[in-house]
Protein backbone atom coordinates (compact mmCIF):
# COMPACT_ATOMS: atom_id res chain seq x y z
CA UNK A 1 0.00 0.00 0.00
CA UNK A 2 2.66 2.26 0.86
CA UNK A 3 4.11 1.32 -2.34
CA UNK A 4 1.42 2.54 -3.77
CA UNK A 5 1.02 6.04 -2.46
CA UNK A 6 4.33 6.91 -3.16
CA UNK A 7 3.53 5.31 -7.10
CA UNK A 8 0.77 7.33 -6.84
CA UNK A 9 2.58 10.62 -5.60
CA UNK A 10 5.00 10.30 -8.53
CA UNK A 11 2.70 10.24 -11.17
CA UNK A 12 0.34 12.88 -9.09
CA UNK A 13 4.09 14.75 -9.32
CA UNK A 14 4.48 13.67 -12.64
CA UNK A 15 1.69 14.66 -14.03
CA UNK A 16 0.03 17.36 -12.45
CA UNK A 17 3.12 19.32 -11.67
CA UNK A 18 4.41 18.91 -15.08
CA UNK A 19 1.31 20.57 -16.17
CA UNK A 20 1.83 23.31 -13.69
CA UNK A 21 5.63 23.95 -14.77
CA UNK A 22 4.22 23.93 -18.05
CA UNK A 23 1.95 26.90 -17.34
CA UNK A 24 4.46 28.49 -15.15
CA UNK A 25 6.96 28.37 -17.52
CA UNK A 26 4.36 29.94 -20.56
CA UNK A 27 3.40 32.57 -18.58
CA UNK A 28 6.92 33.79 -16.80
CA UNK A 29 7.93 33.19 -20.93
CA UNK A 30 5.37 35.79 -22.04
CA UNK A 31 6.14 38.22 -19.09
CA UNK A 32 10.41 38.46 -19.64
CA UNK A 33 9.04 38.73 -23.25
CA UNK A 34 6.73 41.51 -22.66
CA UNK A 35 9.80 43.06 -19.94
CA UNK A 36 11.91 42.93 -22.43
CA UNK A 37 9.97 44.27 -25.03
CA UNK A 38 9.26 47.29 -22.72
CA UNK A 39 12.97 47.93 -21.64
CA UNK A 40 14.06 47.79 -25.39
CA UNK A 41 11.25 50.82 -26.02
CA UNK A 42 12.71 52.45 -23.06
CA UNK A 43 16.24 51.92 -24.41
CA UNK A 44 15.59 53.45 -27.90
CA UNK A 45 14.05 56.70 -26.85
CA UNK A 46 17.08 56.83 -24.33
CA UNK A 47 19.37 56.18 -27.70
CA UNK A 48 17.13 58.84 -29.58
CA UNK A 49 17.44 61.39 -26.75
CA UNK A 50 20.91 60.41 -27.23
CA UNK A 51 21.65 60.83 -30.39
CA UNK A 52 19.98 64.29 -29.75
CA UNK A 53 22.34 65.37 -27.21
CA UNK A 54 25.58 64.47 -29.35
CA UNK A 55 23.90 66.83 -32.07
CA UNK A 56 22.94 69.63 -29.61
CA UNK A 57 26.82 68.96 -27.84
CA UNK A 58 28.66 69.52 -31.75
CA UNK A 59 26.27 72.56 -32.32
CA UNK A 60 27.33 73.72 -29.46
CA UNK A 61 31.33 73.31 -29.80
CA UNK A 62 31.59 74.40 -33.15
CA UNK A 63 29.79 77.42 -31.75
CA UNK A 64 32.10 77.55 -28.77
CA UNK A 65 35.18 77.54 -31.74
CA UNK A 66 33.98 80.09 -33.63
CA UNK A 67 33.75 82.32 -30.37
CA UNK A 68 37.18 81.13 -29.35
CA UNK A 69 38.57 82.35 -32.59
CA UNK A 70 36.69 85.78 -32.40
CA UNK A 71 37.97 86.20 -28.93
CA UNK A 72 41.59 85.90 -30.15
CA UNK A 73 40.89 88.93 -32.65
CA UNK A 74 39.60 91.04 -30.31
CA UNK A 75 42.45 90.34 -28.44
CA UNK A 76 44.63 91.00 -30.75
CA UNK A 77 42.56 94.49 -31.78
CA UNK A 78 42.57 95.40 -28.10
CA UNK A 79 46.62 95.11 -28.23
CA UNK A 80 46.74 97.05 -31.02
CA UNK A 81 44.46 99.31 -29.10
CA UNK A 82 46.56 99.50 -26.44
CA UNK A 83 49.88 100.95 -28.21
CA UNK A 84 47.52 103.53 -29.91
CA UNK A 85 46.30 104.60 -26.72
CA UNK A 86 50.23 104.58 -25.34
CA UNK A 87 51.05 106.36 -28.25
CA UNK A 88 48.20 109.41 -27.73
CA UNK A 89 49.22 109.42 -24.32
CA UNK A 90 52.70 110.23 -25.31
CA UNK A 91 51.36 112.48 -27.74
CA UNK A 92 49.04 114.39 -25.19
CA UNK A 93 52.35 114.76 -23.53
CA UNK A 94 54.25 116.35 -25.30
CA UNK A 95 51.68 118.53 -26.33
CA UNK A 96 51.29 119.58 -22.53
CA UNK A 97 55.12 120.08 -22.41
CA UNK A 98 54.74 122.55 -25.54
CA UNK A 99 51.94 124.23 -23.68
CA UNK A 100 53.95 124.68 -20.69
CA UNK A 101 56.76 126.20 -22.58
CA UNK A 102 55.06 128.43 -24.73
CA UNK A 103 53.51 130.17 -21.14
CA UNK A 104 57.18 130.49 -20.09
CA UNK A 105 58.47 132.12 -23.36
CA UNK A 106 55.43 134.44 -23.06
CA UNK A 107 56.33 135.25 -19.21
CA UNK A 108 60.11 135.34 -20.17
CA UNK A 109 59.12 138.18 -23.50
CA UNK A 110 56.67 140.08 -21.00
CA UNK A 111 59.87 140.64 -18.72
CA UNK A 112 62.02 141.14 -21.62
CA UNK A 113 59.77 144.28 -22.53
CA UNK A 114 59.68 145.32 -18.84
CA UNK A 115 63.14 145.69 -18.82
CA UNK A 116 63.80 147.19 -22.02
CA UNK A 117 61.05 149.48 -20.81
CA UNK A 118 63.06 150.31 -17.72
CA UNK A 119 65.96 150.99 -19.58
Amino acid sequence: MAEELIEMFARLRRDVVADLEEGLEARLDARITALRDDMNSHFDAIYKRLGGLESEYHALAAQVARLEKRMDGLDKRMGGLDTRMAGLEKNLEVRDEIDRLKTQVTDLQQRIAHLEADV
